[in-house]
């Protein structure tokens, strides 16, 4: 058993990083008949297996069991094979919620150091294949994976990923290398079509639709909260050809690197292609003191969009549009980040008008779109000089002042 504080009741000491034992003869056995009882509070999951080994049949394993409270079903069946003969196995966990399904070899019976397999699974959410897996996912939408994996000392690769997450869809490759403790990751995710409403629950969705309808939606509610990933390094480029749904708004596709080194997260190169223009920089999310809150630094630059396409097309401007944003910040999500934050936000029209709902938001904590600021009160004005109507917001937080109001010259 493992309790909810990770101790484990079935080892003394700490295991090799390599993960491998003492190797196993099944041919050398006669006859087995065991019943396996594991039960585990920190992920959540409890089996009950009957197992039987001998030289006819080989290994056998069933049984039932419970992940977060999901009845499963489970399996496992090999050879009676030797030390050093290499071991075909077929596993699986069934059940209403969750469907995970291994074929493959090891180099020898039971030999999970050192193997190679095919792996499909279905689940309700994301969260629920983690609490087999251990990999530290979050909750989606319903999911259909599948990949080739291969196990070897201390390196898990897992290769050709392909599947959905609810409508979107994604392909990849991923190797995770445990090295003095840590887990290094690197790989390459790429969503062919993806609606960020996927990778969050309907729990998530239903949150996230109130805070729009009570704030507005201009600034995403993304967590970037990393406090909790303490033991992983890694770099892993990210890339999406088709963004949807309802929360896309002008964002049309995107593209990173994302690069974690001990809590801190680095998205450098980042670009953001929007129905019209580029949003290109770079994002710092720095928790290497294991602060309960990140801190955030945000230096995007926008170039040759439209204030008519980020609002959804009004018509309200009909000039090219240039925009820079240098802001740091501590919270939770982007929204808090930017809802109290200090720096600056400047935004460029040239050669058109500049509405003045605009610069009446410019006024506005843009982290609450609609709201009086609280935390932060910038300081704001929008001006024509030459052709060039520009609007610069100057964040201070703390502040007691009342914002200044944004004024439109002729």
């Amino acid at each position: 058993m493992r309790d909810a504080d990770k101790r484990v009741n079935w080892r003394n000491g700490t295991p090799g990083e390599d993960g491998s034992g003492t190797p196993i003869s099944l041919a050398a056995i006669q006859s087995v008949k065991a019943e396996v009882r594991y039960r585990d509070a920190h992920q959540k999951r409890s089996l009950r297996l009957q197992v039987t080994i001998d030289p006819h049949r080989g290994l056998v394993a069933a049984g039932t069991g419970e992940i977060d409270g999901n009845p499963v079903t489970l399996a496992l069946k090999g050879p009676a094979s030797k030390a050093d003969e290499r071991w075909p196995f077929e596993a699986s966990i069934s059940g209403p919620a969750i469907d995970m399904r291994m074929k493959g070899e090891m180099v020898g019976p039971l030999r999970t150091d050192d193997m190679t397999l095919r792996m499909t699974a279905r689940a309700s959410d994301l969260k629920l294949i983690d609490r087999v897996i251990e990999a530290g996912l979050f909750g989606t939408q319903p999911v259909h994976l599948a990949a080739d994996v291969t196990h070897k000392a201390r390196r898990w690769t897992i290769s050709d990923l392909s599947g959905t997450i609810g409508t979107s869809r994604l392909a990849g490759r991923l190797v995770v290398d445990k090295v003095g403790g840590r887990s290094k990751l690197d790989g390459d995710i790429r969503f062919a079509r993806l609606d960020f409403g996927d990778l969050s629950t309907d729990a998530g969705q239903a949150a996230a639709r109130a805070l729009e309808q009570r704030e507005g939606k201009l600034i995403p509610n993304t967590r970037i909260n990393i406090r909790k990933i303490k033991n992983t390094d890694g770099r892993l480029a990210i890339r999406i050809d088709n963004i949807v749904g309802a929360g896309s708004s002008a964002l049309r596709s995107m593209e990173g690197v994302l690069t974690l080194d001990h809590r801190l997260l680095v998205a450098k190169p980042f670009t953001m292609r929007l129905s019209r223009g580029v949003i290109a920089g770079e994002v710092r999310v720095d928790q290497r003191q294991g602060q309960a809150q990140p801190t955030v630094a945000i230096a995007l630059d926008m170039r040759g969009s439209s204030i008519d396409a980020l609002a959804g097309g009004t018509g309200e401007i009909d000039a090219p549009v240039d925009g820079r944003a240098r802001l740091t910040g501590v919270g939770d999500t982007i929204r808090e980040v930017v809802g109290q934050s200090d720096g600056t936000i400047g935004v460029m029209a040239q050669g058109g008008s500049l509405p003045a709902k605009l610069a009446s938001l410019l006024g506005f904590d843009v982290g609450r779109d609609s709201s009086p600021v609280r935390a932060s009160r910038p300081r704001c004005a929008a001006r024509r000089c030459a052709s060039t109507c520009v609007a610069e917001s100057v964040r201070r937080r703390r502040s007691l002042s009342t914002p200044a109001k944004a004024r439109r010259e002729a």
